[in-house]
This record gives C-alpha cells, sequence and structure tokens, in this order.
C-alpha cells in the first residue's frame, strides 16, 4: 500500500515531487461563480453591466475555486446580484500580492472581502460564530447540536446587555451558522444527525491566523475548557 500526501506549502516536506495544478479556465470560473451565486448564466445579457462585474470578479478571485464558491456565496446571500457595490469591496486590497509562500493571499483577500459584505442586524453574531471556529482542531466536524447548547455563550458574548432566551439564542445562531453555509465559509449540514460543520482549511488556517484581533482572549480560553475534541473528522465531545 502506499500514502499519498499533498501540501500547499513546498517547505513542509522534504524530496517530495512537485506537481503543477493550473487555474480553472476562465470559462469553468465564471460557471462555478455563477452556480455559487445561483444565478443562471442565460439571464446574464451579454455586454451587460452584472455579466461585466462577474467576468470581472473571476479574475479578481485568480480563478481559484474556493475563491469563487466563497464570493459565490457571498453574491447569493446578499440579494444584490454582481453589483457594482460588491465589486468595489472586492477590489479593496487589490494592491496586495497576488499569492504569498503558501500561495494563500488571494484567498485570504477573498475571505476579508466575503467577511466585510455580511450585514443586517445579526452581523455581529455571524462574525462571533465565524471567529469561534478557531477552538476546534483540523479536520473536525463540529454536530449542529453542539453549536445549540453554545447558543446562549456565543449571543452573550456578541450582546452582553441584550437577553434572549434559549430557543431565541438557538434560532438565532442557527440563522448565523446558515449564513456562513450560504457564504461557503464553513461546510457541511445544519440537519442533526448529519456529518456535522467544518471549515475548510484555508479558513480555518486564517481564522486561527486572525481570529486574537477580533474576539476577547480569555472568552475563548474559557470555551477551551468544555471542549473535547478527538482526532477524527465528526467526533466532538459535549
Amino acid at each position: 500500500s502506499r500514502l499519498l500526501v499533498t501540501t500547499r506549502m513546498r517547505s513542509l516536506l522534504r524530496n517530495c515531487a512537485e506537481v503543477d495544478v493550473d487555474v480553472l479556465s476562465r470559462s469553468d470560473a465564471m460557471s462555478l461563480l455563477l452556480s455559487s451565486a445561483d444565478v443562471d448564466e442565460a439571464s446574464l445579457e451579454e455586454g451587460s453591466e452584472e455579466r461585466s462585474s462577474a467576468l470581472e470578479i473571476v479574475e479578481l478571485c485568480g480563478r481559484l475555486p474556493l475563491a469563487l464558491a466563497i464570493v459565490g456565496g457571498v453574491v447569493r446571500d446578499s440579494g444584490q446580484g454582481f453589483s457594482q457595490d460588491i465589486l468595489s469591496v472586492m477590489k479593496e486590497g487589490r494592491g496586495a500580492d497576488l499569492e504569498d509562500e503558501d500561495g494563500t493571499a488571494l484567498e485570504k483577500r477573498v475571505i476579508e472581502s466575503s467577511l466585510r459584505m455580511v450585514s443586517g442586524r445579526s452581523r455581529d453574531l455571524v462574525l462571533r460564530v465565524f471567529w469561534f471556529f478557531e477552538i476546534f482542531q483540523e479536520d473536525v466536524a463540529v454536530p449542529i447540536g453542539f453549536f445549540m447548547k453554545m447558543a446562549g455563550f456565543l449571543v452573550a458574548s456578541t450582546s452582553p446587555q441584550k437577553a434572549m432566551s434559549e430557543p431565541k439564542a438557538n434560532l438565532a445562531v442557527g440563522s448565523a451558522l446558515g449564513t456562513l453555509l450560504k457564504c461557503n465559509l464553513i461546510q457541511g449540514s445544519l440537519t442533526p444527525g448529519d456529518s456535522g460543520l467544518y471549515m475548510h482549511d484555508i479558513v480555518r488556517d486564517y481564522v486561527r491566523n486572525s481570529s486574537s484581533r477580533h474576539r476577547d482572549s480569555q472568552a475563548g480560553r474559557a470555551t477551551w475548557s468544555i471542549v473535547r475534541v478527538s482526532g477524527r473528522r465528526g467526533a466532538l465531545g459535549s
């Protein structure tokens, strides 16, 4: 038997073979963006402003699948279509290098742009739930039931002065998770008994590298005391 190990980090493995994987073609990238946004390509007229914006977003995403899926999910959740507002947010920070040593600078910029596009009264809770994923070990899917147990904590840590009953807190956290799923910032299912929720490794690494700027460290450390995580996906203790 043989074990195949893949990584985007050149410095992680020695004496390994490098395989160059090209980005998507322009047409395939456009199809992925539109399907993620739940937009029928036929509805975008040739030469229209919306089609032009979609094509520009394809290039801003570097035709990378993860970046395209995240932006498409945000477009779908916003209900604005491929508007100039979304395009403007995508262009923020455009001066950064396309890729860093790990090849992830562009995806980080797309994640940050997507987070800026989260709107509405529940924005703070959506972001709180997003950063909460930092406490979980990699390759672990978190059952939806765990988030329901933590709903009161998540709501209280977002709005300490806003009292909320347990059922309302559960609904609020469920809605926040639904928003993150629509934006492809997390993956999995909200259905009890399914595999649970988890993050793509690139998104999770972004959370771990950035979350200290966005959360109260004492609250995060306190959460560790109630979480037991095993090394296998889908096995999370309560």
